[in-house]
């Protein structure tokens, strides 16, 4: 399992997808709105020694606050299924792309709307939870 492949695979998949900029690390980030990969959460590796894991990640969709019905509704586009915007959509067709550095990659739910500032901007912003196995 390489974590900076897996990252930079849902990075440039997701990107095009979705028409929005999805960053491999916190740091990378921009400007509004944009998507990160966070922090991993857990890994379990496979018991029997074969280098397969499985790794959670969570994947922020982070939107401008100025309007708040404006960010909600961004958000709720990003949590539906089945529109442009659907992150859920989206990466349901990374899964099954050739080449890719995952054998599953699975969006199991997302977190909460919570609002932070980035910079002096506030936001509002949704959490996938991103479970890759390789």
């Amino acid at each position: 399992m390489n974590l900076g492949l897996i990252r930079t695979g849902i990075s440039q998949g997701l990107t095009p997808a979705l028409g929005l900029n999805i960053y491999e690390h916190i740091s990378g980030a921009q400007s509004l709105p944009f998507g990160v990969l966070g922090n991993v959460e857990g890994i379990e590796y496979s018991k029997d020694f074969s280098g397969k894991a499985t790794v959670s990640i969570p994947l922020w969709v982070v939107v401008d606050r100025a309007d708040d019905v404006s960010a909600q509704q961004a958000l709720d586009r990003a949590v539906s299924i089945g529109n442009a915007e659907s992150v859920y959509t989206a990466v349901r067709s990374l899964a099954d792309i050739d080449g890719k550095p995952w054998r599953s990659l699975k969006v199991l739910g997302t977190s909460p709307y919570g609002t932070f500032n980035f910079g002096a901007t506030k936001c509002l912003a949704v959490s996938f939870d991103l479970q890759i196995s390789a």
